[in-house]
This record gives structure tokens, C-alpha cells and sequence, in this order.
């Protein structure tokens, strides 16, 4: 990404990751609306210029995010779950979808708590073991 976002771009750009470590899932364009205070369209101008700027991916139709990098949006072959309680008051509760093994530690890394990453080998379709140990703060 080059040059310096504008405030609208800047305020979408973190509302969706809110969104997303928040509940797992980027916001809606009238979800982002509500939160910035901005109208939907410059909620999706916003969401153009992010994309173009290469911070965020859009899906093909360009009207929801498919990938706030460390976050995605469908299924990318890593779970990453959380340790802590979370909205629904009990431990492992929320979940993300990691690009890659990069991505997932940095989902960790962003929300400054513990994760656990699960992920199977693609050569054999077998479970890979993993601890829960990224994001500890401390």
C-alpha cells in the first residue's frame, strides 16, 4: 500500500478489522455505515480505494471483504480459535479463518491472546497438531 489513506478509507479500514476480530467475520457495508457514520456509498468508495490500495481483498462482485490479511473471510485451509472466553461466555467460542500458517500466528499476534491454529497436511489430508501458545502476551 503506498501514500497515506484518507479518513473515511482509514476509518472503514478499522472498523472491518474490529469486525473481524470481534466477531469472526468482516463487517457488512451496512454494518461499516453504522459504525463509521459514513453513508454506503462511501462505505463502498472506501472499500474500492482499500482494495486497490492492496489493504484489503474484495470479493469478485466488490461489494463484501474477502480478506483484511491476517483475516479471511472463507475458508482457507487454518482455523484459529481462541482460548479466552468470548461473546458467548465460554472458552473457544470464537474462531477466524487464517490464509496461511504466516497469517494464523498473526491473527494471534493482533488480538494479543492466546489461539490455538489447526490445519491438516495437504499431501495426506492429516490433522497437523498444534499448541496454544501464539498471541500470549507478557
Amino acid at each position: 500500500m503506498t501514500g497515506t489513506l484518507a479518513d473515511p478509507d482509514r476509518a472503514v479500514r478499522l472498523a472491518t478489522y474490529r469486525g473481524f476480530a470481534g466477531q469472526g467475520r468482516p463487517p457488512s457495508v451496512a454494518e461499516l455505515a453504522a459504525e463509521t457514520g459514513l453513508a454506503e456509498t462511501a462505505v463502498r468508495a472506501a472499500l474500492r480505494h482499500l482494495h486497490d490500495a492492496h489493504a484489503i481483498v474484495l470479493v469478485p462482485a466488490g461489494d463484501a471483504v474477502r480478506i483484511a490479511h491476517p483475516f479471511s473471510a472463507a475458508p482457507m485451509g487454518f482455523v484459529v480459535s481462541a482460548e479466552g472466553r468470548g461473546p458467548a461466555g465460554y472458552a473457544g467460542d470464537r474462531m477466524w479463518w487464517g490464509g496461511c500458517a504466516w497469517d494464523s500466528f498473526g491473527i494471534g499476534a493482533a488480538l494479543g491472546e492466546p489461539v490455538a491454529i489447526r490445519t491438516h497436511c495437504p499431501g495426506c489430508a492429516h490433522p497437523v497438531p498444534g499448541q496454544p501458545l501464539v498471541g500470549r502476551r507478557g
